[in-house]
């Protein structure tokens, strides 16, 4: 107001100015201008020596506030109150125990069933419906060994030519979509030399099907219960069994060893 009034060349255009300037009526800028410029000034001054008393008082209170841990909690501890007095109203979402869902990967895996053709060099294919043997290619030096039928989440047992089985489930063997499958041997770790001489679906609808898992009692305990396992090495020309307890462990041998013995 004072620069308007100061740079005003007369009390018409100072009367404008301020009118214009703070929306003033006519009423309002003339009680201003009938004010003496020295109070105008006296008034201004006034206004800039409380602004800086106030803004000295507050700069003491932060001051005092950021030297004491303990008025800086109490301010906390205020504004928390205040909160709580504002939204501290009942909870209204419900929390409940729920059980706990087991996530098991397997679950979502689907039931299909599937054909696996092994080669006697170990490459293995995987397909969705039955394939004649005779109609696929293999590599130079290698052909035909055997072919079963399996269920993606059921296990297949591998044998091998030093006694070993391995089992592995078909679910994580992609389908054979062209060339000569996967190398069976990357699907374990072989001994040098070792490879597989038969293969066994282990989906115990195929072996019911087969009769390769009939209940067999020992006759000197009638609680005793074991599963009998056989296969043929039609390669050796000879039969072999092996025999596999319920804890795992199992043994092969010629069928040849066999005695025939009397219940007696």
């Amino acid at each position: 107001a004072l620069k308007k009034i100061r740079n005003s060349k007369s009390k018409q255009e100072a009367h404008y100015k301020l009118k214009k300037g703070f929306k003033l009526d006519d009423e309002q800028v003339s009680a201003v201008l009938e004010i003496p410029l020295y109070r105008l000034v006296a008034m201004e001054v006034e206004k800039i020596l409380e602004e800086q008393k106030e803004k000295s008082k507050e700069k003491k209170q932060t001051q005092s506030i950021l030297k004491s841990d303990k008025k800086i909690w109490d301010i906390v501890q205020k504004e928390l109150h205040e909160i709580d007095e504002k939204f501290g109203d009942k909870r209204r979402t419900k929390i409940k125990t729920i059980e706990l869902v087991e996530y098991n990967a397997e679950d979502f895996i689907e039931h299909e069933d599937a054909y696996l053709v092994l080669s006697k060099n170990g490459w293995l294919r995987k397909f969705k419906t039955l394939v004649e043997p005779g109609t696929l290619k293999y590599k130079e030096n290698d052909s035909f060994l055997t072919t079963v039928k399996v269920n993606t989440r059921e296990f297949v047992a591998f044998f091998t030519s030093r006694g070993m089985v391995y089992v592995f489930k078909l679910y994580n063997l992609p389908y054979t979509r062209a060339g000569f499958g996967e190398p069976v041997q990357n699907l374990f770790k072989f001994a040098d030399g070792e490879k597989v001489i038969s293969m066994l679906s282990l989906d115990p609808a195929e072996l019911a099907a087969a009769g390769q898992i009939p209940p067999t009692k020992d006759s000197s305990n009638k609680s005793s219960r074991q599963t009998r396992l056989s296969f043929a090495d039609k390669n050796k020309g000879g039969l072999e069994g092996i025999i596999i307890g319920s804890s795992g462990y199992g043994f092969r041998f010629p069928l040849s060893n066999l005695v025939e013995t009397s219940r007696s």
